[in-house]
């Protein structure tokens, strides 16, 4: 059965299937993730270092996400879903989306407008 060993307000760690877990709150969001150890003192250093990296502001989003990626998706979903547009919009990604915003990390991007994607134009 999982036992919590920290306070809630805190974050907490669990075990479940012998591999301890975190559960912690960004923004009223829980997120739960495992911390990879069957040790509860390196869960809960693990727990200290999320809670270091939310206190000086950082974002819990994978870094390694970029534009190139999430368009790859799409295309293959495309073509998956047989979409009857699917050859244009490949092309449209290609020659226009991807040389200019590729390697942008996804996470740098927002639905505010221009001011977020400076570094693109």
């Amino acid at each position: 059965m999982a036992q919590k060993r920290t306070r809630r307000a805190q974050g907490s760690i669990y075990q479940r299937n012998g591999i301890w877990w975190c559960d912690y709150s960004v923004d009223r969001v829980r997120n739960r993730e495992s911390c990879e150890t069957s040790h509860p003192e390196d869960a809960l250093a693990y727990l200290h270092r999320k809670q270091g990296r939310l206190a000086s502001g950082e974002l819990f989003t994978p870094d390694r996400v970029s534009v190139r990626d999430l368009l790859n998706l799409l295309l293959e979903d495309y073509q998956m879903r047989k979409v009857s547009q699917a050859y244009i919009a490949t092309l449209k990604v290609k020659s226009i989306l991807l040389p200019k915003l590729g390697n942008i990390k996804a996470t740098k991007l927002s639905s505010r407008g221009s001011k977020s994607t400076s570094t693109c134009a």
